[in-house]
Parts: C-alpha cells; sequence; structure tokens
C-alpha cells in the first residue's frame, strides 16, 4: 500500500493534465485495498485532475468512477454515468461485465402507459418501455434490486410480485446471495440481518418483489 502511495505521489509531482491508472490497487490485500481507495478518491477530488482508470473491478469502477466506458470484443459496448451503466446495461456483453446476476430469456406479451409486459417462463414482469421490436428479449436486473419477503405480507409499491422457494444461500461477508426458485432462478442480494430474520433456508417460500424500473429489457441480438 506505501509503495502504491509512492507511485500516485511520483506521477502528480511532475503536475501531469491527465493521469492513467492501470488497474492501480490490482496487487493490493482487501484491507489495503479499500484504505486506498478511500485515498484515491479523496486525492483525484482535491487535485481536479483528470484521470483514465482501467479496472476490472466493479466496487473499484463504482467508487472511483464518474463515467464508464465498457469494453468488450474491442470496442467500446456502452459509455455513460457509472450508476447509470450499472443498472441499464445496453446489451448483454455489458450486463456481464456489470455483473448483472439475473439475464432471463423473456418473451413480450404486450405494452400499455409505457410498462411492457414480459413472459419469463411461467411467470409475466412488468418493466419499462419500450417494447423490444422481435418480441424475444431478456430481462435483465440486479440481485440487489430484489427483496424478498415473507409470504402474507402486505402490499408494498413493487408491481412484480413472484411467489417461489428458497434454492441455495451462499453467505458473503455481511450479504447473502439467495436464489429462489420461482419457476425460474432468481437471485437476490439481502443483508444478513436480513436472511436470518426471515429464517431463510433451502425450500421455505418466499415472495420475490421487484419494481418495474429495475428491468432492463435488452433485445436477443444484442444492443
Amino acid at each position: 500500500g506505501e509503495r502504491q502511495r509512492v507511485a500516485l505521489a511520483r506521477a502528480l509531482a511532475s503536475r501531469p493534465r491527465l493521469l492513467l491508472l492501470d488497474e492501480p490497487l490490482s496487487a493490493l490485500d482487501a484491507p489495503a485495498r479499500e484504505a486506498l481507495r478511500a485515498s484515491l478518491r479523496a486525492l483525484l477530488a482535491g487535485v481536479g485532475l483528470p484521470a483514465l482508470l482501467v479496472t476490472h473491478d466493479r466496487v473499484e469502477a463504482l467508487a472511483l468512477g464518474d463515467r464508464l466506458a465498457v469494453l468488450a470484443g474491442g470496442r467500446i459496448r456502452q459509455c455513460g454515468p457509472v450508476a447509470e451503466v450499472f443498472a441499464r446495461p445496453a446489451d448483454l456483453e455489458v450486463a456481464a461485465v456489470v455483473g448483472t446476476e439475473n439475464v432471463l430469456p423473456a418473451e413480450a406479451a404486450g405494452e400499455e402507459g409505457g410498462i411492457v409486459r414480459v413472459r419469463v417462463g411461467g411467470a409475466e414482469l412488468s418493466a419499462l418501455g419500450p417494447s423490444p421490436a422481435e418480441g424475444r428479449c431478456f430481462a435483465c436486473f440486479r440481485a440487489e434490486d430484489v427483496v424478498i419477503e415473507e409470504r402474507g405480507g402486505s402490499p408494498t409499491s413493487a408491481r412484480n410480485r413472484l411467489a417461489g422457494a428458497v434454492q441455495a444461500i451462499v453467505p458473503e461477508g455481511p450479504l447473502v446471495r439467495v436464489t429462489v426458485d420461482c419457476g425460474f432462478p432468481l437471485v437476490a442480494l439481502v443483508t444478513r440481518r436480513s436472511a436470518e430474520a426471515l429464517r431463510l433456508e433451502p425450500g421455505r417460500p418466499v415472495l420475490a418483489l421487484l419494481k418495474v424500473p429495475a428491468i432492463r429489457l435488452v433485445a436477443r441480438g444484442g444492443g
């Protein structure tokens, strides 16, 4: 970590007009990476220096970037604000790069008032339009946008309510990755405390809730 700080100081000493950072935190262990990530963000903001950061680490991209360009297959597939690219990938390659956990084959079933109905397995989901031209598409959404509740809970504003059963649980530090069988596998990320409160375990019946804006429809042929 100290060597990385010295390297950054050396790069800044020449007063560059642009800073190129190629995987600057990749050689560090997790605690050092987290500490230096925060220092680097503060440093770049403090000096007001434009920087181009190359990374394969999604957390690093979210923490350090203002705008994100996704490079896949030798060309830029999408460019925009970091949060926008993560939330609404332009095509399947971008969805894979930014780690969209749920990419489900779907079929458009109609559109009304800007809301598109799509069939996924035996279920129907509502997503924001426009409807894909050919009807066949992928419904893409992130695991953290899925809310898990007990069945029979109070109504919520989430339009998509899918009954299912817990299929698998994988602890990931303070979070738990939950796979729910809703007639198709759906992945959710919940806090460990929520998983304990809901007594989640394989076979337990649950409801998976998902708001309409969280779903991105991508044509089967790509972007």
